[in-house]
């Protein structure tokens, strides 16, 4: 048998033994171990059920951990978007900056009838005007959350503009950009829980400024709910109000 194949058949043979030692090793602390690891689970336990009777925030974290949006007083939040001031949306990835409408823009406008989108090579500041929704005479100016080139526009909701009331994270996006200068652009946004907690408050802003309103304040049930079609009640002085207080729109 020639060196060489003496040589192969030698480091075959080591690397075979190291790794019969590293199971025979890991079987033993396994076994010698269990008792700790029982404990450690039954301590871990213990601790996560205190904190969840205890920690709102432990709690908070705890009941949207697993998935991809919140919700409070029955609208919903994508946890994976950034929020511009008023209400348009920014999902970052590498073809570019998605961007639509969040929920509170549907709630208050209703159905949404018709979407005015932007040219595809426009350029875009952020603040600045970038889509339009319509329901009958009622609109609302969305802000570009970042500024860019419009590279992309869905088409699809011209045709089906309701999509941004049924999905609006998902197919009822508007605008893809490809951002100028996204890392500035970002301190401007609100994302992760900061973006929950002012969604969250936000929420109850409107839910103050629609109750003070007497033609809203019926619609409202005990707990200050936001309800389905409360677009319905909401009459032209408070429309004006939310759109300027929410959505930068000028009268």
């Amino acid at each position: 048998m020639s060196t060489t194949r003496v040589r192969d058949l030698l480091r075959y043979v080591g690397v075979a033994l190291l790794v019969m030692t590293a199971f025979l090793v890991f079987a033993f602390l396994s076994i010698a171990m269990r008792p700790l690891m029982i404990a450690l689970a039954v301590v871990s336990a213990v601790c996560g059920v205190v904190l969840y009777r205890f920690s709102p925030r432990f709690r908070e974290w705890y009941e949207v951990a697993g998935e991809d949006r919140i919700t409070y007083n029955g609208l919903h939040l994508a946890k994976d978007v950034a929020i511009h001031p008023h209400h348009s949306w920014a999902r970052f990835h590498r073809e570019g900056t998605t961007v639509g409408a969040d929920e509170l823009v549907e709630s208050t406008l209703g159905p949404v009838e018709a979407v005015d989108l932007p040219l595809v090579g426009s350029h875009v500041e952020q603040g600045s005007q970038l889509f339009r929704l319509w329901r009958a005479d009622r609109y609302v100016q969305m802000p570009a959350p970042v500024s860019g080139t419009v590279v992309a526009v869905n088409e699809q909701l011209l045709d089906e503009p309701e999509l941004v009331n049924r999905d609006p994270f998902g197919r009822g996006w508007t605008v893809r950009l490809q951002a100028d200068r996204m890392e500035q652009d970002q301190r401007q946004l609100r994302a992760g829980k900061d973006a929950r907690s002012w969604f969250r408050s936000e929420i109850d802003r409107l839910l103050s400024v629609l109750l003070s309103q007497d033609a809203v304040a019926p619609a409202l049930p005990d707990g200050g709910h936001l309800v389905e079609h409360l677009y319905q009640e909401i009459d032209d002085q408070a429309w004006r109000q939310l759109t300027g207080s929410f959505f930068g729109m000028d009268e």
